[in-house]
């Protein structure tokens, strides 16, 4: 384990090649600000005789308060710091307080509103088009999960797509949102009513322990070193990284408690949050993506039917993290050629595809534009974060319609209940086999209709575990640093 620990900090903080100057605004997982990564000036153009046709957008919801079991956290560290004794340059440790009360845990915050506000904008300007008509709510159909912070997120992206335009003081616009069923919302909620999922999402989260009890005490110590006060433990060093989330993902502020992160320990604390995501939400287990396939299904069937359609009807869809990173994955984006593990090499970590900061920051979102060709297919553009991304496997940018639904027959006959049935080798424990690629190529599918054809192979089970000998702490990190 020391060596384990010694190895991680001589070499972690490589600087990934994604990045040349650390920003810990860059770092923090799920409470990553999203930032626009890419001008639509720049664009890639269309293919000669292709304009754009319609607009399927998938959004994570904006900055929120933490859940209420991360308001307790941050009360334990209030209630440590203020028994403190650091050293005169960090002596406002002991008098910082949370600022969130327990009745704000878990809400949309005022920088999560103006964060989907602005997200509309810049949408809207990229694609002019799509929204030169008045609204109606059933040519701008916009759907949300039963969690107030969604539908708000949900809103504040509508204010800003159609501000203006409405006959209430200051132009604004009532729409509606609809929102999916609290028990029963298999196309945005559905690791809520999969029961194998269920029981592998019960168990431990051996590699996250593991990394926590590695690597987090060396983090710990150096900022006990650098405040002065004593006996930090990892607790106290999880306690610290929250508050740091807190301090950028909602107030925009980093010289609080985050200047205690120097670029080594952010970075420590990126891949914790990183195991914390890979194995219940990505590749860990095929059945986290998998459980992505409804979702996919129906962006497949309204590409479909906007293919022919004399007009195409947009569609929005909000939703969480839990939501964009299996469809990251179920699309086969951010995928390393071997799993992420505790014990995984300094170097691996340091260049990693899967980094949940890239994938499913604050209001982290997936548009998929549809173009009408002359003489040809339409074809699909994939924009992730606001950024043209490759389908991979497909062979343009501007993916033919008919490669698309290729590339992802298999997940797009997937039967939700089948995939979800609980068998006697349902495993609950990480896996060491590589995980199961996402779909890949599978014989033509012309896309006339929504795919109905059975899979072309069962589904796969979770890979067989191998034991583990790390010591299992008291904390139970199932969703709590994600949702």
């Amino acid at each position: 384990m020391k060596l384990l620990t010694c190895v991680v900090f001589a070499l972690l903080f490589v600087a990934p090649a994604w990045t040349q100057t650390f920003d810990i605004k860059q770092h923090l997982a799920s409470w990553t600000p999203i930032a626009p990564q890419q001008d639509p000036s720049t664009y890639t153009a269309a293919p000669s005789g292709c304009v754009f046709n319609n607009l399927i957008y998938v959004a994570r919801h904006g900055n929120r308060y933490p859940t209420s079991s991360k308001v307790k956290i941050l009360n334990t560290l209030q209630t440590r710091l203020a028994r403190s004794t650091p050293n005169q340059q960090f002596a406002w440790l002991k008098n910082w307080t949370n600022p969130v009360p327990s009745s704000s845990a878990g809400q949309l915050a005022p920088s999560g509103e103006k964060s989907l506000y602005d997200l509309a904008k810049r949408l809207k300007a990229a694609f002019p088009s799509q929204f030169n008509t008045t609204y109606n709510p059933d040519a701008f159909p916009i759907r949300s999960t039963y969690v107030s912070r969604v539908a708000q997120s949900a809103l504040s992206f509508a204010y800003g797509l159609f501000e203006g335009t409405g006959s209430l003081p200051g132009g604004y616009k009532p729409v509606w949102v609809q929102t999916g069923s609290e028990t029963n919302d298999v196309l945005l909620r559905p690791y809520d009513l999969c029961q194998k999922y269920l029981v592998l999402d019960s168990q431990p989260n051996v590699e996250l322990d593991k990394w926590f009890q590695t690597a987090t005490p060396r983090v710990a110590a150096q900022i006990s070193q650098l405040t002065g006060i004593a006996n930090l433990t990892i607790d106290d060093a999880l306690g610290l990284w929250i508050a740091c989330q807190l301090e950028v993902g909602v107030y925009n502020s980093t010289s609080g408690i985050c200047s205690l992160f120097n670029e080594e320990r952010a970075l420590v604390m990126e891949y914790y949050e990183d195991l914390d995501t890979y194995w219940p939400e990505s590749y860990g287990y095929d059945i986290n993506w998998q459980l992505s396939a409804p979702l996919l299904q129906e962006i497949a069937a309204k590409l479909n039917e906007s293919a022919t359609a004399s007009k195409p009807t947009p569609r929005f869809y909000f939703a969480h993290g839990e939501n964009i990173v299996p469809l990251a994955s179920i699309l086969g984006l951010f995928k390393d050629d071997e799993k992420l593990f505790a014990n995984s090499s300094a170097e691996f970590i340091a260049k990693r595809k899967f980094r949940n900061s890239l994938i499913a920051p604050f209001s982290a979102n997936f548009a998929f534009a549809q173009y009408k060709c002359s003489g040809s297919e339409p074809r699909i553009k994939l924009l992730h974060n606001e950024k043209e991304t490759q389908f991979p496997g497909c062979s343009s940018l501007y993916c033919p319609m008919s490669e698309f639904f290729s590339l992802y027959r298999t997940a797009l006959s997937y039967n939700f209940d089948s995939i979800c049935a609980v068998t006697t080798t349902t495993t609950t424990t990480a896996p060491t086999a590589a995980p199961t690629t996402a779909p890949t190529a599978a014989p033509t599918v012309t896309p006339t209709t929504a795919p109905t054809a059975a899979p072309t192979a069962a589904p796969t089970a979770a890979p067989t575990p191998a034991a583990s000998s790390a010591t299992q702490i008291n904390i139970n990190f199932a969703g709590m640093l994600s949702r």
